[in-house]
């Protein structure tokens, strides 16, 4: 094989492996409950109704109204777009699904408040299949471009809380649940060129196929204070995810077919398998919030998660992508706000940053990494039935931000990937009934 082929397999690895997987380049991801959705995440300080067994089990003992709760995500919408990839063409990624945000229950002992919750702490569905004419992919122009993209992830935890009142405004309280992450992607991938298009066959083709699985369990506890004043709330909370087991699968195809030179023909495959755990960082949040004289809470939040230090894999002499990403630590930072409208109905609103957690330009061979730093708003209207001790919520969350991401290796052995201009949009409809 000439040099030419390895420079072309090596391009079309670079499109093939590198798409960003749900949640791994900033860490916030849904936002999820009554209240949490609708005030940007900003919750630890209250945490007062079932979703605090998630973002704060110690708040879970001020919850007014007990028994089940469930959110559901009516439309999830989530997109990114990569600009001048192939040439001066955009590439853009969508994913749009409906998500089951949250179930969960509460049932009350004295000073002791018990709740069992299943969680979708993060999700993502594309299928896309694209053509793109006259495209440049490294230094070739190529007369069509085709990909076909399929992704699917999805990550629950699923557990049970204990909230404890210990006297004097001040609560404790503890989760525990299984975290599940499971994702797949399949990705196929045809770049032809043909001076006569008048023949059935192409003067060369390069196709490539990539199949990445990647199971993984694992418990993540989350120990949680509060005080809770007349009109201070004062909250903190940890976090951490332990891997327990994972299985994981990758497996890369490449054939280069070239009709005038049959002898740069060329068929390659990768294949890389792990059951190495997957490391996760700590996570961090203080919260306090403050109800004025006209009954409206207003609420601000500090989210830290550390960074994560991975190895590269070792398997084949280091020519697959890198099963794990090493992330850098963040700060994040939501606000929200609840105004009572009415006797029977509330408003919340929030704003929020969901930063980066990395760096674009260290990615290193077969990486792809995106630093967009997001900015979010929501909003939600909760219809209030006291006599029933009811609620019912609608809302809206939206985020959005540009930046930069680098897309893979240009070639085997290579360092360097291409750097390219990004932007990414996220909004999600959602209802919660609280019964």
């Amino acid at each position: 094989m000439n040099k030419q082929s390895k420079i072309l397999a090596g391009v079309a690895a670079l499109l093939a492996t590198g798409v960003a997987e749900a949640g791994e380049f900033n860490n916030k991801a849904l936002l999820t409950g009554e209240k949490a959705a609708g005030l940007g995440g900003a919750y630890v300080a209250l945490a007062d109704e079932q979703t605090g067994m998630f973002y704060n089990p110690a708040g879970i003992v001020h919850a007014p109204v007990l028994g089940a709760t469930a959110t559901v995500n009516l439309l999830t919408v989530s997109s990114t777009t990569y600009d001048d990839v192939f040439g001066d063409t955009e590439w853009t990624r969508e994913s749009l699904e409906l998500v089951p945000g949250f179930f969960g229950s509460m049932v009350r002992d004295g000073k002791s408040t018990y709740g069992f919750a299943i969680v979708v702490v993060d999700s993502a569905s594309e299928d896309q299949t694209e053509q793109f004419s006259d495209v440049q992919v490294g230094t070739m122009n190529w007369d069509e471009l085709r990909i076909h993209n399929n992704f699917n992830a999805r990550r629950y935890n699923i557990g049970a809380s204990l909230g404890r009142e210990l006297g004097d405004g001040w609560s404790l309280g503890g989760s525990l649940f299984i975290d599940y992450y499971d994702r797949d992607r399949s990705y196929i991938q045809r770049l032809s060129e043909d001076a006569d298009p008048s023949t059935v066959q192409d003067d060369q083709a390069i196709l490539v196929q990539v199949e990445r699985e990647n199971t993984s369990i694992g418990v993540r506890p989350v120990l949680g204070v509060m005080y809770r004043g007349q009109r201070w709330s004062l909250g903190a909370s940890i976090a951490k995810s332990l891997p327990l087991s994972r299985d994981y699968y990758y497996a890369y195809t490449a054939a280069v077919n070239n009709t005038a030179n049959p002898a740069d023909n060329l068929t390659f495959d990768l294949i890389d398998e792990t059951d190495e755990s997957e490391s996760q960082p700590l996570e961090l949040a203080v919260a306090a919030a403050y109800v004025s004289s006209t009954n409206t809470t207003w609420t601000l939040q500090l989210d830290y998660t550390a960074e994560r230090e991975v190895d590269a894999p070792t398997a084949l002499g280091g020519a697959v992508p890198p099963r794990d990403l090493s992330t850098e630590a963040v700060l994040n930072v939501a606000a929200g706000i609840e105004r009572p409208l009415s006797s029977s109905w509330l408003m919340r609103a929030g704003a929020y940053t969901n930063f980066a957690n990395n760096k674009a330009d260290e990615a290193a061979a077969f990486e792809r990494r995106e630093e967009i730093d997001l900015y979010g708003l929501t909003f939600s209207l909760t219809k209030v039935d006291a006599e029933k001790l009811r609620h019912w919520t609608v809302g809206a969350q939206i985020e959005a931000g540009s930046g930069d991401a680098t897309l893979g290796d240009v070639g085997f052995g290579a360092t360097a990937g291409q750097q390219v201009d990004a932007s990414s949009y996220k909004y999600n409809l959602f209802i919660s009934v609280n019964m």
